[in-house]
């Protein structure tokens, strides 16, 4: 198990250096987010041949064309969308 540091920059940084992490990976990798960590790892994997699983716990999970702030945008209430670009 390794757990990546995630800076909490944006969320281009943030996959950036979860996914130069997994370039030093061999093997299946299984990715694990939590809340904004599931757009992380949704963004970190792309492109990753070794990324064989995503699991999301309480995190957000955007399809295709979505990105996190819009997602946290539909959650009235919801702060942190203002702060993730």
């Amino acid at each position: 198990v390794i757990a990546a540091a995630n800076p909490l920059r944006t969320l281009t940084t943030d996959a950036a250096a979860v996914a130069d992490l997994l370039a030093g990976i061999r093997g299946p990798i299984v990715l694990v987010g939590h809340s904004y960590g599931g757009a992380v790892i949704t963004t970190a994997a792309r492109g990753n041949a070794g990324v064989k699983a995503l699991v999301y716990v309480a995190g957000l999970a955007p399809d295709e064309g979505e990105n996190a702030p819009d997602l946290l945008g539909k959650y009235p209430g919801a702060t942190l969308g203002a702060h993730v670009y």
